[in-house]
């Protein structure tokens, strides 16, 4: 029994690749059991034991990036996957629109250091307290950090 890389073999990898669905249609329509999961065990267990120990044992010498079966394998899961996703695996899925939260982080942060800036301000200078332009600032960053924030609620609903 072979352990560690496999030795790639062109012409059988060129022959896997080209052989073809209208193949694969024909047989299943002689056997009913052609291609179903677990069919190698009934039909030549000895075969389907090497092949497993063989594959866990073994590692593929192409990198999964150039290899077709990769996709595959990712594009099986996902059909059979597809329907089962409960309501707690929702929950765990990474949240939408991070930006938008980051966004009015930032836009309190800024609201907070405005208002001690304006605070400074109206001690040093008492005409500061008459002067609109410090409030509406003000409220201005609020206003468009509650937006962030309710977009990134929206998102994430």
């Amino acid at each position: 029994m072979k352990m560690g890389i496999r030795t790639p073999n062109v012409k059988k990898s060129f022959k896997a690749r080209t052989t073809g669905k209208a193949k694969r249609t024909i047989k299943k329509s002689v056997n009913p059991l052609y291609g179903k999961k677990g069919m190698g065990y009934v039909n030549n267990p000895k075969k389907a034991v090497y092949n497993k120990v063989y594959s866990k044992t073994t590692i593929s010498a192409v990198p999964k990036t150039f290899d077709n079966s990769a996709k595959k394998e990712n594009k099986q899961t996902t059909e059979i996957y597809q329907d089962n996703i409960s309501a707690v695996e929702m929950q765990e899925q990474k949240p939408k629109g991070m930006i938008f939260l980051w966004l009015s982080i930032a836009f309190y942060i800024l609201f907070a250091i405005f208002i001690v800036y304006i605070i400074r301000a109206m001690i040093k200078y008492p005409l500061a307290r008459k002067a609109p332009f410090n409030y509406i600032v003000m409220i201005a960053l609020f206003a468009i950090a509650i937006g962030f924030q309710k977009i990134y609620k929206l998102l994430n609903k």
